[in-house]
């Protein structure tokens, strides 16, 4: 009779983390990305004749990125930061962000001409707050158990994938209410704080759980994410001299076949340098189930940038069907992952999803096919994304060798380094997929999401074949055939 209230107290802690994880991956789905389209804007501003926009202006907005991933990273692993806390802290930095972009008018600066240094403290601003919120709920997500680990994974990665409709019902719902639209973000804040407050406390009231939520501070995750940021830095670097020197010697980027190719095609091979180093990182500290969740985030990167590419808002008889086939995949690839999750490789099969639709959706746009149903890439990229994120987060928070490793710290490192790569991908690759609408190009990002796939297809298949490996020597059979190899 004791353990009913405990295990009331603990069902009713998981609904509470699950509603907060949810509007916390709306929040960052919406916020935190919306970096990465400020380096799209900022870079689309440089290429354009008739605006002056200098070299710095491009690399600061690429260093804001590189800052989010950081500092996200950071937060995750660092055991002394609270978890729930530390999410109702960037919520509260957001909201000073919010009134800064109001007033500042960031999204104008491709009219500006560039950012401005007030415009570039916000944009910073509302990386760090985007970094506090998903870091903080990553290192919250890591110190519960296996067991109740994986439902607010789930949670957030519904909330990633379905972050643009989450935005627009509360639009919605705050012009119902007589709140205009810039109000409604500020309501989206505050039901967001309430949530996690409330999964602060219930958490806070659960420090009896039997499952430790303290670990040593891993240094390893930082420094790798830092490393990968000084190259994106570094790349982006070299691509901007060279498309100044493209602009003075040929007159301008817009000559086909030259050096609008070279500034489209530079960006893919830095982000996949990126993702070739972060991997090899994932692959240290989380033997074939780390990796797959790297290699997934940095293939949801560029998923998630254009959203459902629908909208509530302008387009609902479009955006229910849209929204609701994303929420029933991301149902699927939670329910396959937990039942199913060695029949298929369903993070695999849900980028592979998500490359067709960009492949039709960029035919169809280049050849301008007349009878092109409305919905079908909307349709196909949604039920894409979700089942691959859904299955694939599921995956890398509830990893079976975690059992045999109850110290949660390496799972913080592993989903922290996903998201950092997510962050990356979604950063380096923003020119690209501002530009892709071209014969000579369109085949680009979606070779490398479907090489991203294969790879998914690869790891699944090594971690299958080493978990039906016969133990080795005596006692083997009471080791984890996932050695935890990280130092920190």
């Amino acid at each position: 009779m004791m353990d009913r209230p405990v295990r009331t107290s603990t069902v009713a802690g998981t609904v509470a983390a699950a509603l907060a994880a949810l509007l916390t991956g709306a929040y960052f789905g919406t916020r935190g990305l919306a970096v990465a389209r400020q380096v799209s804007l900022v870079d689309f501003a440089r290429n354009d004749p008739g605006v002056s926009s200098r070299i710095g202006h491009t690399l600061v907005a690429v260093a804001v990125g590189g800052l989010l991933a950081v500092l996200l990273t950071a937060v995750a692993v660092t055991d002394r930061l609270p978890g729930w806390p530390v999410v109702v802290a960037g919520l509260a930095l957001d909201y000073l962000a919010a009134q800064m972009i109001s007033s500042l008018g960031i999204g104008s600066m491709i009219r500006g001409g560039g950012l401005s240094a007030e415009q570039m403290l916000a944009l910073s601003v509302m990386a760090v707050a985007a970094a506090l919120v998903l870091g903080g709920a990553l290192s919250a997500l890591a110190r519960l158990g296996p067991p109740r680990r994986w439902v607010v994974a789930a949670a957030l990665a519904a909330g990633l994938v379905l972050h643009p409709a989450v935005q627009d019902l509360f639009r919605l719902a705050g012009e119902g209410a007589g709140v205009g639209i810039g109000a409604s973000w500020s309501v989206q804040i505050g039901v967001s704080v309430l949530a996690v407050v409330v999964a602060a406390v219930l958490a806070h009231l659960e420090r009896s759980d039997r499952h430790p939520s303290a670990w040593r501070f891993r240094i390893g995750p930082p420094i790798a994410v830092t490393v990968t940021v000084v190259l994106l830095l570094f790349g982006f670097l070299v691509r901007s001299l060279v498309g100044e020197a493209f602009r003075s010697g040929t007159g301008g980027l817009s000559r086909p076949g030259s050096a609008g190719d070279l500034m489209y095609f530079l960006p893919i091979v830095i982000a996949v340098l990126c993702g070739i180093f972060l991997f090899g990182y994932a692959r240290h500290i989380g033997q074939a189930a780390g990796a797959r969740w790297v290699v997934l985030g940095f293939a949801a990167g560029p998923l998630l940038f254009h959203g459902l590419q629908v909208s509530f808002y302008s387009q609902p008889q479009q955006a229910y069907p849209v929204a609701l086939a994303a929420a029933v995949a991301v149902g699927a690839g939670i329910a396959l992952a937990r039942l199913a999750p060695r029949v298929l490789p369903w993070d695999a099969a849900g980028v592979f999803l998500a490359v067709l639709a960009m492949v039709i959706g960029i035919r169809t746009v280049l050849s301008r096919w007349p009878d092109y149903p409305e919905l079908l890439v909307p349709l196909i990229s949604a039920i894409g994304a979700g089942l691959a994120i859904g299955a694939g987060l599921v995956l890398a928070a509830a990893d079976p060798s975690d059992d045999l490793h109850p110290e949660p710290g390496r799972t913080a490192a592993v989903l922290a380094t996903g998201a950092a790569a997510m962050t990356v991908s979604a950063v380096a690759l923003a020119p690209a997929l501002m530009t892709a609408y071209s014969v000579s190009r369109f085949l680009a990002l979606p070779a490398v999401l479907g090489m991203c796939g294969l790879l998914l297809v690869l790891l699944f298949a090594m971690g299958l074949a080493a978990s039906r490996r016969p133990p080795e020597g005596p006692g083997a059979a009471a080791k984890s055939p996932h050695l935890d190899r990280a130092a920190g």
